[in-house]
């Protein structure tokens, strides 16, 4: 029981806001999901949409919600609130580096990643070098990031035809398991929200955030 009247104001607008994101979330994965007359998605407007939530829930759970949210900082959301056999810290870097990054600055990612094409503090260089190309499916399939052990090379249609493109493996992201599993790491019996109604220093750093949300 919390009994400091402004730390019981916290967790109240904290549930309010978290629950607002969430709704928002579901809202915009669910039209992102809607298949079109073709059977598509937007495949890539979910993905960014998956990026920044965890980016601003990391941001939150670190005290800082501006440029300095980091890998460390998402690493450490996922691993305290998301099943860490199923986000590895691989998975999560390459999700974060491969997709959310040359999504936001290129609107699609490198047809084939070079998994070392990273700054030198990213925890990818502590795995073996590996050269990914990359797929979406709007499955639940578990997990929700996977890597694939498969040699190949980029079709000659996704690239220019004077170039070859190998890759080693594939990166593939199940959206529909992504986007199922991402609100639990808020909301869940072990998810941010609990966490913030039982730590202090959790509080602390929600309200560091919300007094930048609403200076």
């Amino acid at each position: 029981m919390i009994n400091n009247p402004l730390h019981a104001e916290i967790v109240k607008f904290a549930n309010w806001f978290c629950d607002e994101r969430i709704q928002t979330f579901q809202k915009d994965m669910n039209i992102c999901m809607t298949p079109n007359r073709h059977g598509s998605h937007a495949y890539v407007p979910a993905v960014m949409g998956c990026a920044s939530f965890i980016e601003l829930f990391a941001g939150l759970f670190a005290g800082c919600i501006n440029r300095s949210v980091g890998i460390k900082h998402i690493l450490n959301f996922t691993k305290s609130f998301l099943d860490s056999s199923e986000f590895t810290e691989e998975c999560v870097c390459l999700f974060f580096a491969m997709y959310r990054h040359k999504v936001a600055h290129l609107s699609r990612p490198y047809s084939v990643f070079d998994s070392y094409d990273v700054n030198k503090k990213n925890p990818l260089l502590n795995y073996l070098q590996r050269r990914f190309t990359w797929k979406i499916t709007a499955t639940e399939t578990k997990p929700a990031i996977q890597i694939i052990s498969q040699t190949g090379e980029v079709p000659k249609y996704r690239r220019p035809s004077w170039k070859t493109a190998q890759y080693t493996h594939i990166c593939e992201i199940h959206l529909k398991r992504l986007i199922m599993e991402l609100p639990k790491a808020v909301s869940g019996s072990s998810g941010y929200l609990k966490r913030l109604s039982a730590d202090p220093k959790v509080r602390a750093n929600f309200k560091k955030c919300m007094d930048s949300f609403y200076p």
